[in-house]
């Protein structure tokens, strides 16, 4: 059997709407010598039907059915399996355009490859966001990193897995997985685990990616406390393994806004002591750029804990309707 140049992988969760339209984009591209993994995690409309059908008459397609665990548990069955140099991840519910794989491929000597993407709403408007060509070795990547992450477009383009391509030497020499059981901004943790190991990058001009952008599912959803926690602990766990200067310095104040999102959501006096006391200990670290920062947080990091107490209370009977559990 010929080994694919190119892996895709695609988690579906009750996606029948759209599902066919997303595989329709690949199986439609010049270039043929790919792999769709499609991940049926626990769907209960017609998905699973769905997938197996393009199985059925198409060898590339190859399907997973398995008891529901989050995308996150879905994307790495997806990993176990690829067997191409390659990796692409794409959602059940978006498409790709015509020279999606090619225009990837023509950029196979980079280790991470990101380009650009189009937010396409319900009713029928369409944001395209594009970035300026640019490539870079190891030593200055993280300048291009931390352009992606904060810029004025105020759209992190670092923190998707869909809109990058990755080599499955590094994912699979150094065990990059995602967090399972971590349900926001697990793509920005892949990222950020896989991108210490890259040794070059490239930043494509050109718009392959339509991201639909729908009134439910993760995104659409409000985080709680303890979820807004455990992703702060995430990007914590790999800037302490790596110790790499340009990783504090592009992610360290996202640490801090996360764990003020923690701070707000949470309904716990003892909890949001502290988060309170872990964002104003990192607000001291040079790596944190206050700059990054609206300034009611500046406030909050640099007085007493008794000024972000009663910004707290404040906010405390809102918190208490949104998240009663967290």
């Amino acid at each position: 059997m010929t080994v694919p140049e190119i892996s895709i992988i695609i988690p579906v969760y009750n996606a029948a709407r759209y599902l066919r339209e997303c595989v329709d984009s690949i199986l439609q591209q010049s270039f043929a010598n790919f792999e769709i993994i499609l991940i049926d995690d626990g769907s209960t409309d017609d998905s699973p039907q769905i997938c197996d059908g393009y199985a059925a008459c198409d060898q590339r397609v190859k399907v997973v059915h398995k008891p529901n665990a989050g995308v996150s548990a879905a994307r790495n069955d997806g990993l176990d399996r690829a067997r191409a140099e390659y990796i692409t991840f794409v959602d059940s519910d978006d498409w790709v355009e015509a020279g999606y794989i090619q225009t990837l491929l023509n950029y196979k000597q980079y280790d991470i490859v990101f380009f650009p993407h189009r937010f396409i709403y319900g009713t029928g408007f369409t944001s395209e966001f594009k970035f300026s060509e640019e490539s870079s070795d190891a030593t200055t990547m993280w300048g291009i990193v931390s352009n992606l992450k904060n810029n004025d477009t105020h759209v992190n383009f670092y923190g998707y897995t869909w809109n990058k391509m990755f080599r499955r030497e590094i994912i699979e020499k150094f065990h990059v997985r995602f967090v399972e059981g971590l349900r926001v901004s697990e793509d920005e943790v892949y990222t950020l685990d896989y991108c210490p190991h890259a040794q070059s990058i490239k930043v494509l001009p050109t718009c392959l990616y339509n991201y639909r952008v729908l009134s439910t599912g993760l995104t659409a959803t409000k985080n709680s406390s303890r979820e807004q926690e455990l992703l702060a602990k995430s990007f914590l766990e790999v800037i302490n393994r790596e110790k790499n200067e340009g990783i504090n310095s592009a992610m360290m104040s996202s640490v801090v806004l996360v764990l003020y999102r923690a701070f707000l959501a949470t309904t716990s006096f003892i909890r949001a002591h502290k988060l309170l006391r872990q964002m104003q200990n990192l607000a001291h670290t040079e790596a944190v750029r206050m700059t990054y920062f609206e300034r009611k947080l500046q406030v909050i990091l640099t007085s007493t804990s008794i000024v972000g107490f009663l910004y707290w209370l404040t906010r405390l009977p809102k918190n208490h309707i949104l998240n009663r559990k967290s």
